[in-house]
């Protein structure tokens, strides 16, 4: 059974430069948000993305935001098992001007069990380095789109009823 993992990616900076991502982003991944293979070419082989990617599907659900005066560019798509790690990589490698930041969860969310994460760019590097949640229940409904009293509710309304 596929497990779906959502990223959400925040690039902040200057304008012209988001534009010039938006642009070139959008120019190899055709008419969608975003495209794993544009930004880092891997073959059809699952074993291949993997190893490539982190993942073994191309992003799914894709969707894409440009605004507060053109200085946040944003992308959020899902993935089965893992967010594309090395893809993110080359991306901040790619566009060091930029600070970009990326939270991705699993949807089984759970208080107690949420595989989630933060990865941050070192201003000017390029580099991505992890960041701790402050609290990955949050994280994960946050990433999710999700209200977290509403999700601990559903969780003891299923645990009741079993």
């Amino acid at each position: 059974m596929k497990s779906y993992v959502r990223t959400k990616l925040r690039f902040r900076g200057d304008p012209e430069d988001l534009r010039s991502l938006r642009d070139k982003i959008a120019e190899t991944s055709g008419n969608e948000a975003i495209q794993l293979a544009g930004i880092l070419p891997a073959g059809k082989d699952e074993k291949e993305r993997l190893t490539l990617w982190g993942t073994v599907s191309e992003a799914e659900e894709t969707d894409v935001v440009l605004y507060r005066n053109d200085t946040i560019l944003e992308y959020s798509f899902d993935t089965v098992d893992n967010t594309p790690e090395p893809v993110l990589r080359k991306l901040a490698s790619e566009n060091p001007s930029l600070d970009m930041r990326v939270q991705w969860a699993h949807e089984d969310i759970a208080p107690g069990f949420c595989r989630c994460g933060i990865l941050e760019s070192a201003p000017g590097t390029g580099e991505l380095t992890v960041a701790e949640p402050d609290n990955e229940f949050e994280l994960a409904c946050e990433v999710w789109d999700r209200d977290p009293d509403e999700e601990r509710l559903e969780l003891e309304i299923n645990y009741i009823e079993e």
